[in-house]
């Protein structure tokens, strides 16, 4: 049995790792937010860039190389992966996907890799063309081109029929959304389109689990309007700020109307679709609360259109009492768009009780 001693030792050990491990979290969620930023600000020129090609190529005749969309025997995909571990599904459902892929006995399936992990269980079955694990070293510009340039040369000298990209889309601090994307040759533009689109997202909140279901349910980069209290939450104050969470003061309506128009700037920089809670707080009896006009004069600021959303299920979800889940089903039903295109800030009430007219018809079953 160990002495008092040993035990002091122990204690003093356990809270020195602590330290270090605090120290380590803050670290890697400064550089979580930093990379985060990054991508979102590099998405708009992304997809415009790809709007551009896919409109050009609708322009230019049938029997260009980059854009003969025919039935491809040789395809070649682009595994990308990371080179470390200790990151939860991340790479595994990459390479998973990528399997599923190459399962294909009408084609002859080739990879390159970025990223060792994919390269490692890759090559031990398929045949991996070339690896390319030092790209994360120095990300830059020039070592992508070279890449592209090779891919595109491979394409040119017809080794290849059609490349695919198979990566993790970033959603959130928590979601990563694999990905499956043609790079050769161009597809057309197609009613794909409409997946772009943002919009503001007004659903009933009477549940924690609302937020999760939310992540899972609308599969875009979301940001959430919430109230500054969440941040007292030592569990939730560092996972809720690299999930691009906005904080208001709801007993503040100048600090409120401050964080709003903080956030119409970010979304006229960075496109992006909001979720807002017209209570403005859960519900304790499942019932609708009044509403607040919030989601309202954030749509006639942006132009963005409010989906109204019925979360059913969520309150029933967890049993406080016994500290247990239940075994009911979290249903989302999503209502029609409510454009406020030429809606002024006078318009806001009507606005709001339409949002309200039309999740109390979700409530009921009406649409």
């Amino acid at each position: 049995m160990a002495n008092l001693k040993e035990i002091r030792n122990r204690i003093s050990s356990v809270s020195s790792t602590m330290q270090i491990t605090n120290a380590m979290k803050m670290v890697s969620a400064a550089k979580l937010k930093k990379a985060q930023d990054a991508i979102v600000a590099m998405r708009p020129y992304s997809n415009k860039l790809t709007g551009i090609l896919q409109d050009l190529s609708s322009s230019i005749d049938s029997d260009n190389v980059f854009i003969q969309n025919t039935e491809a025997n040789k395809t070649l995909i682009i595994c990308i992966t990371s080179n470390r571990g200790l990151c939860g599904g991340f790479n595994s459902n990459i390479i998973k996907k990528c399997v599923s892929l190459a399962s294909n006995k009408n084609q002859e399936v080739s990879f390159l890799c970025l990223g060792k992990k994919g390269s490692d269980i890759l090559s031990k079955k398929h045949n991996v063309i070339l690896t390319k694990n030092e790209i994360f070293e120095d990300m830059s510009f020039e070592n992508v081109k070279e890449i592209a340039d090779l891919l595109i040369q491979k394409f040119v000298d017809k080794e290849f029929e059609k490349i695919q990209i198979v990566y993790n889309r970033f959603k959130n601090a928590a979601t990563q959304i694999i990905t499956n994307e043609q790079f050769l040759p161009i597809l057309p533009a197609d009613d794909q389109q409409e997946n772009n689109k943002n919009y503001i997202f007004a659903p009933n909140h009477s549940s924690f689990m609302d937020f999760p279901v939310l992540f899972v349910a609308i599969n875009k980069y979301l940001v959430f309007v919430a109230k500054k209290e969440l941040k007292k939450i030592p569990i939730f104050k560092s996972i809720l700020n690299v999930s691009g969470f906005i904080f208001v003061d709801r007993d503040n309506t100048s600090d409120a109307i401050d964080s709003l128009n903080e956030l119409k700037s970010d979304i006229k920089n960075t496109p992006r679709s909001v979720v807002v809670f017209p209570e403005g707080t859960r519900s304790s009896s499942n019932q609708l609360q009044s509403f607040k006009k919030g989601a309202a004069v954030l749509s006639i600021n942006t132009g963005l259109p409010i989906i109204p959303v019925y979360i059913m299920g969520s309150f029933d979800w967890w049993d406080t009492k016994n500290f247990r889940k239940n075994s009911n089903k979290i249903v989302v039903n999503f209502g029609k768009p409510i454009i406020t295109e030429n809606k002024q800030y006078e318009d806001r009430e009507n606005i709001t009780n339409s949002i309200k007219k039309e999740i109390i018809k979700l409530q009921n079953n009406e649409i």
